[in-house]
């Protein structure tokens, strides 16, 4: 688009929400045994924007069970995420897990839905972990 104003003109293009480049989570490793009521410790690699290659402002960690029909929990209901690292006190049953990251580059704020079809989010890989008693 061109702006004028009475002494200058000058162009400027308008920045579209981007999503972070593919990224990869590290730990818990797949298919690794936790023992119940115990410390969980997600981490992943930093997810980047593709153009600046600044890290994403925000990421979202969500587990489900591997059972038929599973609903995507999101895990950080106490706060935002900033870094690539979330450590949860796990109250799950004994069972195997599957968990994921949301990266994006930008809040979202709490009416909206976190997943991978906002332009400006990507989801990672996932993984699974296996509760133990």
């Amino acid at each position: 688009e061109i702006a004028k104003s009475s002494e200058v003109s000058f162009k400027y293009n308008k920045t579209k929400a981007i999503a972070p480049d593919p990224f990869d989570i590290l730990s818990p490793k797949a298919a690794a045994s936790i023992t119940q009521n115990s410390d969980i410790s997600f981490t992943w690699n930093t997810a980047t924007s593709p153009r600046t290659k600044t890290p994403a402002t925000n990421y979202y960690v969500f587990r489900s069970s591997v059972n038929q029909n599973a609903i995507n929990i999101k895990v950080n209901t106490d706060s935002e995420i900033t870094n690539p690292i979330y450590n949860y006190r796990s109250t799950l049953t004994p069972g195997t897990y599957k968990w994921n990251v949301i990266a994006c580059d930008a809040a979202i704020k709490p009416s909206e839905s976190i997943d991978n079809t906002k332009a400006n989010c990507r989801e990672s890989n996932s993984s699974t972990f296996i509760i133990k008693k």
